[in-house]
């Protein structure tokens, strides 16, 4: 789960095939948009286009090899609901690149949550 944290984000509408909770990562059309709030199945809600200009902040991959430079693409993981900064398998989409957080860091091997700015 993404949660927003600053930017202004293009937002368009998406009729929800099944419920969406705020935070979600929702493919459309092969684009990882992000729900700012819930979708019930069968509405209507909007859903944030990525135009690199929001930033959110998302859990990632943990572990030796797993941090982050300030720019590094950044890889969504649907079944692990995660970042990563590789995509080995060819199977990951690209959700955004890695921002310094509010103290000015990026994200080292151990750390579980990144700063992402939402960019395909």
């Amino acid at each position: 789960m993404l949660k927003y944290r600053f930017g202004t984000p293009l937002m368009i509408a998406h009729t929800a095939a099944a419920d969406i909770a705020a935070g979600d990562v929702v493919a459309v059309n092969g684009v990882l948009c992000i729900a700012h709030q819930p979708i019930l199945t069968g509405k209507t809600g909007r859903l944030a286009y990525p135009n690199g200009n929001c930033v959110y902040e998302v859990a990632k991959k943990t572990g030796a090899g797993e941090g982050f430079a300030f720019g590094d693409a950044a890889y969504w993981d649907d079944g692990n609901s995660r970042v990563q900064d590789d995509d080995a398998s060819s199977t990951l989409s690209k959700i955004g690149e890695a921002v310094t957080n509010p103290d000015g860091d990026v994200a080292g091997d151990s750390d579980a949550t990144i700063y992402i700015v939402h960019a395909a």
